[in-house]
């Protein structure tokens, strides 16, 4: 099973959530290994949350891949203006996103060299 190979996650759900968990007050605490950022999260502006995790030296040099519904050509243009190491499209069902989101973690984590 695919799925039972992932080493850790965390789902957050919106941006307060987000802020924290990936700028904890612990100094010595360990950045993500990749962020896959959610464009349009509730409550949330994915671009500012991109622009706030690569203005901030723990993150970075942190690989940043960004899902989006979208296919509009200057949305992913402005991802990679801010900083997105990759941006997809993501599918409509929610088992195809899970094994998409699996693999671009997986490909940032083990196989690329940012």
């Amino acid at each position: 099973d695919w799925s039972s190979d992932v080493c850790s996650s965390d789902l957050v759900a919106d941006l307060s959530a987000a802020l924290a968990h990936l700028f904890p007050d612990d100094p010595k605490a360990a950045p993500p290994g990749v962020i896959l950022l959610d464009l349009w999260t509730p409550h949330a502006n994915g671009c500012d949350l991109l622009r706030r995790i690569r203005q901030h030296p723990a993150t970075r040099d942190v690989p940043v891949v960004v899902l989006s519904s979208s296919r509009n050509d200057w949305e992913v243009l402005r991802c990679y203006q801010l900083g997105a190491n990759s941006y997809m499209t993501k599918p409509e069902k929610p088992d195809d996103l899970a094994r998409m989101a699996y693999e671009a973690g997986r490909f940032w984590v083990s196989a690329a060299r940012p």
